[in-house]
């Protein structure tokens, strides 16, 4: 069985673990923390958790940005910009290391680790969304990952709902919701986390609502272009199961009937399967089958 390094890396910290060629964890893996703007510290966790494991066949990373695997680079490194468009880090980790190293958009990632493995799996066409410090997503067209012209399909955070419009996506992430709850109330409210604790306060509690309005009218209009078999939900806030009630009630009082037949219920809504660990295993996915022609 081969050893596979997974590393999911942010914009603060990133996560990683060893798996074989099933998408099984073999080494328990862990976290660290980074500074998005220091290049050298970057790529000191990098290798500090490399170096860290002894008889690996191959690393396969998920980072943010807009991915173009026509070049292998990021055209857009998102939080890690700064490192990765001064360094092509495949190159630069297998020259130092001498194994395959594969490269993918971290909502790409999800969306492969859901469709391989988790919640998506028999799933012709599928969203996953990934809901974290900002908005990710990524999209399977009869069973394949759809990219687009340019490698920004699935950049969700852009979309309006009208010209006058904030982000329908871009208000709603964790640090928004965060932000926004720091500013109108007198709570200590740090992370997510936080937010939900304190989810009955009144204040919070119109946020939230907002938060749910806005999400469910940003789920109607995916749901419509796509007519996915599925919507994944990933990220930390994917944890809180209260969610998934609050848009289904949403999205039927927003939804148009047919009939009998209800667009909410062709459409379902549900948590990823590997919450938090999608990245790491959407990398293994992408580094299997785009180096060692395994899967597919």
């Amino acid at each position: 069985m081969k050893n596979l390094l997974a590393i999911d890396a942010g914009g603060s910290s990133l996560k990683y673990g060893v798996y074989d060629e099933t998408g099984r964890e073999v080494h328990k893996g862990g976290q660290a923390e980074i500074i998005r703007d220091n290049i050298a510290l970057i790529m000191q966790a990098f290798e500090g958790v490399i170096e860290s494991y002894q008889g690996l066949d191959g690393i396969g990373l998920s980072l943010p940005g807009i991915f173009r695997p026509d070049t292998d680079r990021f055209s857009d490194g998102g939080a890690l910009y700064k490192l990765l468009e001064t360094n092509h880090l495949p190159a630069v980790l297998e020259e130092k290391y001498g194994i395959p190293v594969s490269l993918e958009n971290d909502a790409n990632c999800a969306a492969l680790a859901e469709h391989w493995l988790g919640n998506g799996r028999g799933c012709k066409n599928l969203i996953c969304i990934t809901i974290g410090t900002g908005i990710g997503g990524g999209i399977i067209i009869n069973n394949a990952l759809h990219r687009g012209s340019h490698g920004r399909s699935g950049e969700f955070h852009w979309l309006l709902v009208a010209p006058d419009s904030d982000d329908v996506f871009g208000i709603t992430a964790t640090e928004s919701l965060v932000i926004q709850a720091k500013k109108t109330t007198f709570l200590k409210i740090a992370n997510g986390k936080d937010f939900f604790d304190n989810i009955e306060h009144s204040d919070i509690q119109l946020i939230y609502r907002r938060w749910v309005t806005n999400f469910a009218w940003g789920l109607y209009n995916l749901a419509t272009i796509f007519d996915p078999d599925k919507i994944l939900i990933g990220g930390g806030i994917s944890a809180q199961k209260r969610i998934y009630d609050d848009l289904e009630c949403e999205l039927a009082r927003i939804l148009p009937v047919i009939g009998e037949i209800s667009y909410a219920r062709e459409w379902a809504v549900e948590p990823c399967y590997f919450r938090n660990d999608a990245g790491k295993i959407g990398a293994i996915y992408k580094l299997l089958t785009t180096r060692f022609g395994l899967g597919g």
